[in-house]
């Protein structure tokens, strides 16, 4: 047990996991849908320079991969043409721009390339999709040019709930490596790997600017599925309003006080309540930040 606690050390994350299922041989046998990951916010937006106003994460999503996210989400915009990672919109410093999402791909296929016995998640907004963010023509290019349209996992339309999904193991052993949802405008019979996000999970308000309400558990979207049997998605990260306009931005100093492994679990079992289950995926900005791993070891039981 102490081999994983090291593995999953955010002060020191390794160069790469050698620890197959992603960092316990106890999670092989477990299915995909019964697992907690931990997951970097606008994984995208990993900066040191204080100007990056809207930048979420420190570590870039290399070494978020490395210290054991296993879950990346990004917001995706077609900006002149080109896809690209952008918060809200792709105008720096202001909001963060990290450029076309193909390059960010391939930095994700390199991963895992070097670790193979991993499962990563990625779930992508898509804001632009009646701006001419079509699936065949501008989405499918990205993951098949970067790479990884081979590895990633395409369940079978049966799956939706979360003891539908098959276990890491079964995953693994077909050759597959990544799950990709897509928040809104995916349509399996267009792109079959894309897969819309709530149709299989549910998630809890975003923006929160009171860590008040982070001691609480609400479903916010989609109003139309239920919280028992979905697998959920947490969101547990604190941000301010931008200089009194109806903008909001993350704070790190708030990450400082709400990353902690008591509030973690706090909001946990908040939504534990409702779900019967803790969280599938909690989403956080600033990953390098408190005690995120030891929650997740903690809900993982390992």
């Amino acid at each position: 047990m102490d081999a994983i606690v090291d593995i999953f050390d955010p002060n020191n994350p390794p160069k790469g996991l050698s620890i197959p299922c992603n960092g316990s041989p106890f999670l092989c046998s477990r299915k995909y849908g019964n697992i907690t990951h931990i997951g970097a916010h606008n994984s995208f937006g990993a900066t040191d320079n204080p100007l990056e106003l809207s930048a979420n994460q420190k570590w870039d999503v290399t070494k978020q991969l490395d210290a054991g996210v296993r879950l990346l989400q990004g917001q995706v915009h077609l900006d002149g043409g080109k896809m690209k990672l952008c918060h809200s919109y792709c105008m720096d410093p202001i909001f963060y721009d990290a450029g076309p999402v193909v390059n960010y791909l391939k930095k994700v296929k390199k991963w895992l390339d070097a670790n193979p016995g991993q499962v990563v998640t990625i779930l992508f907004g898509n804001p632009d999709r009646h701006k001419g963010a079509d699936l065949e023509t501008q989405w499918h290019p990205q993951f098949v040019n970067s790479g990884l349209e081979p590895l990633i996992y395409r369940p079978p339309p049966e799956v939706v709930y979360r003891e539908d999904w098959p276990t890491l193991q079964e995953i693994l052993d077909q050759g597959k490596r990544l799950i990709v949802f897509l928040s809104y405008g995916a349509n399996r019979t267009r792109v079959d790997y894309l897969l819309p996000e709530f149709d299989h999970m549910w998630e809890t308000p975003f923006t929160i600017t009171d860590k008040k309400r982070l001691k609480e558990c609400e479903l916010d979207r989609p109003s139309s599925i239920g919280t028992n049997g979905s697998m959920y998605l947490m969101h547990h990260s604190l941000n301010y309003r931008f200089m009194g306009t109806p903008g909001v931005v993350p704070t790190r100093y708030g990450a400082k006080e709400i990353n902690t492994f008591n509030s973690i679990l706090e909001h946990s079992q908040a939504c534990a309540k409702m779900a019967n289950r803790w969280p599938n995926f909690i989403l956080m900005d600033f990953i390098d930040v408190g005690e995120p791993f030891k929650a997740m070891r903690y809900f993982n039981n390992v």
